[in-house]
């Protein structure tokens, strides 16, 4: 799957891209879509130059160096990763000093809370995109909260399940080949609903603001990209077309047979998932709890003192 998708155009960027139906030719560049995907994130969160941006699971760094971009030049921008080597290939292609650009640091996405940059940085405004179904959703949730500034939004893209497939897929009432075959893929354990999401954030201290259902874009559009290649993998002359296409794209006969049963275990488990994206605020309840317990602790200091 993965050395399909590296033919295709993955690795700066890694989502599944925004298709535009006024934008056709871009169906035919991965690239050009997952930056089209970048695009649509960044515009929910509306970045200024006053803002203060936590890019959280940045990969190999071109997101973070969009949200750079589009902040302006005063705004401060730092990517975070838990993979060194994608840190460092971030640094190397677009880090800055910390005033001139972004910058890059490793980091675990649900300990932001105790994390020496994440902490000094007091975002603003954090973006998550497409990542995190890889990690525990309320552990993450929780900790942006915690060092979220006051008034401060948290953007996240994920995947969700639809409501009638998440209590299937828990009792395994669902196709378990197809699901365990993506699980193992995309490395994810299970995915929440909208409403969990919601509620999961609610917990945290977040209060959600904006909810936009980017299904048909991405998943819809996505389903019939891969349905239409592999169509076309299962002869000859459709795979010379897709060489035309992605001229990098060279598989064994055997790797194109065993990348079409991964797709199909893909597409069909992807019958039951959305595509959705949050805006979330912390909520002034989070502020004044925080503000609250802060207050407690410099209490207990002084008696400690005295």
């Amino acid at each position: 799957m993965y050395k399909m998708l590296r033919a295709a155009g993955w690795g700066p960027l890694t989502n599944l891209g925004f298709y535009s139906l006024l934008q056709p030719f871009q169906w035919l560049s991965v690239p050009a879509v997952q930056t089209a995907l970048v695009r649509r994130v960044l515009s929910l969160g509306r970045p200024q130059a006053s803002d203060r941006i936590l890019d959280v699971a940045c990969g190999r760094g071109k997101s973070t160096y969009m949200m750079a971009c589009a902040a302006g030049n005063d705004a401060r921008v730092v990517g975070l990763d838990l993979l060194p080597q994608n840190v460092s290939a971030a640094s190397w292609l677009y880090g800055g000093d910390g005033s001139s650009g972004p910058s890059y640091v490793v980091g675990d996405a649900t300990a932001l809370d105790s994390h020496p940059a994440a902490l000094e940085l007091s975002p603003t405004l954090i973006y998550c995109i497409e990542a995190a179904f890889h990690f525990d959703r309320p552990a993450f949730l929780a900790a942006a909260a915690l060092v979220l500034s006051p008034g401060g939004r948290l953007v996240v893209v994920d995947f969700a399940w639809r409501e009638a497939a998440a209590a299937a897929v828990r009792a395994g009432d669902l196709d378990l080949k197809a699901v365990q075959t993506t699980r193992s893929v995309w490395q994810f354990e299970d995915f929440s609903t909208e409403a969990e999401y919601c509620q999961m954030a609610a917990a945290a201290g977040l209060a959600a603001r904006e909810v936009h259902d980017w299904t048909g874009a991405v998943m819809t559009a996505n389903k019939w990209v891969l349905g239409t290649a592999m169509k076309l993998a299962r002869s000859a002359t459709g795979r010379a077309v897709l060489g035309l296409v992605h001229p990098d794209l060279k598989l064994t006969q055997q790797e194109w047979a065993e990348l079409d049963q991964l797709v199909h275990c893909q597409l069909t488990c992807l019958e039951h998932v959305r595509y959705i994206a949050y805006v979330f605020e912390r909520s002034q309840q989070q502020q004044q709890q925080q503000e609250q317990e802060e207050e407690e602790e410099e209490e207990e200091e002084k008696h400690r003192a005295a």
